[in-house]
């Protein structure tokens, strides 16, 4: 493999994704260890599919059926982390990279985000009606707890 090979390999690799050939799950050449993704960045020396082949999902070359699936990947090399990006610019960690850094490296917390919510089922309108039920739960169970009868738990 000579470096003119991956010059030819990445040129033809961005003709088919300016040709709209690379979908949103991005695209992996295995002989030049090259990962296009979904949003165009290339990411060299990106592991064989040998490597990942016992875990049911891979961000790369097994992606599972999540909710942000037609979401474009996008590698955050800051933090070697996958991300999915939402239709309003906002990174969301890739739950198949999230799963795989929890048990190999639990210590970086993959998951920790800035989110609008896009990431959850029901978006962030069901977000916020879910903390706001969890606030009031828990003020009234406060309540309950200083001597006086909480409506959660009866007279």
């Amino acid at each position: 493999m000579t470096k003119n090979n991956i010059h030819e390999r990445l040129a033809q690799l961005a003709e088919l994704y300016a040709a709209g050939d690379i979908g949103p799950d991005g695209w992996h050449d295995a002989q030049f260890a090259i990962y296009i993704t979904g949003t165009g960045q290339v990411v060299r020396d990106v592991h064989p599919p040998t490597d990942c082949a016992e875990r049911e999902f891979c961000a790369i070359h097994a992606p599972s059926p999540h909710l942000m699936r037609t979401f474009p990947t996008h590698f955050r090399f800051d933090r070697y982390l996958m991300e999915r990006i939402c239709d309003h610019g906002v990174g969301h960690p890739d739950p198949d990279d999230v799963a795989y850094q929890a048990v190999a490296m639990p210590e970086r917390m993959a998951g920790v985000h800035g989110c609008d919510g896009c990431c959850v089922e029901g978006g962030m309108i069901q977000v916020e009606e879910d903390r706001a039920v969890a606030e009031l739960r828990g003020s009234l169970d406060a309540w309950g707890d200083e001597g006086g009868n909480s409506p959660t738990s009866g007279p």
